[in-house]
């Protein structure tokens, strides 16, 4: 119910008071984790986005928290969910390796001995079904499968040429990404991402993440590289990873299309 300038149009027309607890708290997550209350924000929304991206490397703090908001879910989470988050961050954070390798050394915590390989077939038609889950990249997608569908000849040659152009564009690339990695394993309370699925095929939700942000910031930002386009097409893949049940289904897809 947004307006032509992108504001809340029950807001603007019948005042604050009429907004739910939902729109007050969002783009804010409570949470109430083995009686230890978080708030961590979520990156579907454009500004949390542009703040992730414009630090050279994320931090937490801790404080007081404010009473009056209430924590959305309360879970009992196993011992370790502190030790593996900063297990899981230390790594992300290492930058004497790839961000990629960085990913693939946080499987290896989890015990993950075979990743798969991720071709750009298996990535589209990944994209494909989760497009099933969410309509917000519809519009992203469909550019993404014209320029690789579409294309006449290499379509994995061509995206190393984007992505290559994508990287000259956006120098500090890897450090976004390592910003919005970590801001969603916290997000996510990952490991513990889904009931469904074990720690370690919570390893593959962090792979398709990183592999979908590459893939949608080459293609939508490749005629007009600026930092606007980037933070929109960032914001709607978190629309798809964080009010989703992105990790359940990043496992389901990559066990039925990848060697794992």
């Amino acid at each position: 119910m947004l307006g032509d300038d992108g504001l809340c149009m029950v807001q603007k027309e019948c005042g604050e008071k009429m907004i739910p607890e939902t729109c007050r708290v969002y783009p804010r997550s409570l949470k109430n984790i083995n009686d230890n209350r978080e708030a961590v924000c979520s990156a579907s929304c454009e500004a949390v986005v542009e703040m992730l991206i414009s630090k050279d490397r994320l931090e937490f703090c801790f404080k007081e928290m404010d009473e009056k908001y209430k924590p959305e879910i309360t879970e009992t989470l196993p011992l370790d969910p502190e030790r593996l988050w900063l297990s899981s961050r230390d790594i992300l954070q290492d930058r004497n390796k790839s961000l990629y390798d960085r990913i693939i050394s946080l499987g290896r915590l989890l015990s993950v001995d075979k990743t798969g390989e991720i071709s750009l077939d298996i990535l589209l038609n990944i994209l494909e079904k989760l497009l099933e889950t969410s309509d917000t990249l519809r519009e992203y997608a469909s550019d993404v499968f014209g320029r690789y569908r579409g294309c006449v000849g290499d379509a994995e040659r061509l995206y190393a040429d984007d992505f290559d152009a994508f990287k000259k564009n956006y120098p500090k690339w890897e450090v976004y990404f390592e910003n919005l990695l970590i801001n969603n394993l916290v997000y996510s309370s990952f490991p513990y991402c889904d009931n469904r699925i074990t720690k370690k095929e919570a390893f593959y939700g962090v792979l398709i993440q990183y592999e979908l942000l590459r893939l949608i910031c080459t293609v939508y930002t490749r005629n007009k590289p600026d930092k606007e386009k980037l933070v929109d097409c960032i914001a709607a893949v978190y629309h798809l990873v964080e009010h989703t049940a992105f990790y359940y289904n990043a496992y389901s897809l990559c066990h039925t299309y990848m060697d794992i």
